[in-house]
């Protein structure tokens, strides 16, 4: 019975649970959908990701696990699997699905929306296996589609569909043509393309999206040419090419999102990261914006601690210290922009020689909570912590740091980047 609820799950998620991600794909899903925590390592060893572990999975785990499915218990789940079998509507899917109709497809779409039952994860799940297939112009019909009613849903459920289905693209060469097309979808850019932000293939598939929109930015509004420019230059940094800056965006009176507010100020103070008054008069400007809202959100930040981290900018870590002290976690989401806090906490206390916050900071940091597109890039910059926390330079993790170098394959980290941070 543990086996079809392995099955059950992998068919809702749209996905084979195999690895790391898929892992905290899951977790982050119960949490979405239900409030309920489930622990990565816990799910990791459910689906045997963990290899050799024996260890039989908790009535609490298979509990959390069958309600995700929408049974009472897993004694529930055991009942109606014995009584009707699995995957009600499975068949029903796969015909209209292999039936190559756009318009059946999308009226299936319509059909669960309106019963609103499981819909977030039947969408993830029907749009991954579209674009699998190549069925590009019925995704952009999907996403065209009013019914839908996507814009309606709430942000941490953009942002679980749009990490689902951008997880994907990583995985899949899309032509130019397919780029561009999804590129001429607002609705599809605003719900995967600015979602997914993908640190790990800034130099490959993520990048060509961000390299052709930069090429075609007369289809965009203000804050999406915004976003896809300041990535354009972080990419460049990455990549170590030449960056000439060119602001044209006040961001303490632009309207958008508190994210894409601190990316342009990540790039503002990457331009001036020479300037020490300059760059000074950048961070003052984001706490004036950051103070002004009546919820003061950690949002305003995540870009700042990359940039902060990516120079070993020391000065602006600390800087952002005085941040810390006044958001607060509002949205699930906010779990792993604390984290990435911590990380920088933690590389700052080292250049400070401070072991006691070392040791408190190392206790906080959760890789498992992480952003799955952004886990590499983070998990580079967890080892470079190790390394140099460790009193005895450790081969290991030099090791393991060449290791996600040559993974994410950015000139920029090198073995000088590691052996000079703290220089």
């Amino acid at each position: 019975m543990i086996e079809i609820l392995q099955s059950e799950i992998e068919q809702k998620l749209g996905v084979s649970i195999k690895h790391r991600g898929e892992c905290q794909f899951l977790s982050d899903a119960i949490l979405v959908e239900f409030g309920e925590t489930i622990n990565y390592n816990t799910i990791r060893r459910f689906f045997g990701v963990e290899k050799g572990s024996e260890v039989v999975p908790s009535i609490n785990t298979l509990n959390v696990l069958s309600r995700f499915l929408g049974y009472e218990s897993y004694y529930g789940f055991c009942k109606k699997v014995s009584s009707v079998g699995v995957s009600e509507f499975q068949e029903e899917w796969y015909s209209i699905f292999h039936s190559g109709k756009s318009e059946q497809i999308i009226l299936y779409f319509v059909k669960k929306r309106r019963k609103n039952v499981s819909f977030i994860n039947f969408f993830i799940k029907g749009v991954r296996e579209l674009l699998l297939f190549g069925k590009i112009d019925t995704v952009d019909k999907v996403y065209r589609c009013p019914e839908l009613k996507l814009d309606e849903l709430s942000y941490s459920e953009s942002i679980y569909i749009g990490n689902a289905i951008g997880m994907l693209l990583r995985d899949i060469n899309l032509r130019d043509e397919d780029c561009i097309f999804l590129l001429n979808n607002k609705c599809f850019v605003r719900n995967v393309f600015l979602i997914f932000v993908d640190y790990t293939s800034l130099n490959k598939g993520y990048g060509t999206v961000v390299v052709l929109a930069k090429k075609h930015n007369e289809i965009f509004r203000e804050n999406e040419n915004q976003f896809f420019k300041c990535l354009g230059y972080f990419r460049e940094l990455l990549l170590l090419k030449d960056i000439s800056i060119k602001s044209n965006c006040d961001f303490t009176t632009f309207d958008a999102h508190p994210i894409l507010i601190g990316r342009i100020a990540s790039i503002e103070l990457l331009k001036y990261r020479y300037q020490p008054k300059e760059k000074r008069g950048v961070f003052d400007k984001l706490m004036d914006r950051y103070r002004s809202e009546k919820i003061r959100r950690i949002d305003y930040f995540y870009e700042v601690h990359i940039i902060a981290i990516t120079l070993a900018d020391f000065e602006l870590m600390g800087w952002l210290r005085s941040a810390h002290k006044e958001t607060h976690i509002q949205e699930y989401y906010h779990i792993s922009h604390y984290q990435v806090s911590c990380l920088t906490d933690l590389l700052f206390y080292i250049s400070r020689k401070d072991e006691k916050k070392q040791i408190d900071l190392l206790t906080k940091i959760k890789p498992e909570l992480w952003v799955n597109s952004y886990y590499d890039f983070f998990n580079l910059f967890y080892v470079i912590a190790l390394y140099y926390n460790s009193s005895k330079k450790n081969k290991e993790l030099k090791n393991e740091y060449l290791g996600i170098a040559k993974q994410l394959n950015y000139p920029i980290f090198d073995e000088k980047f590691l052996l000079s941070y703290f220089e």
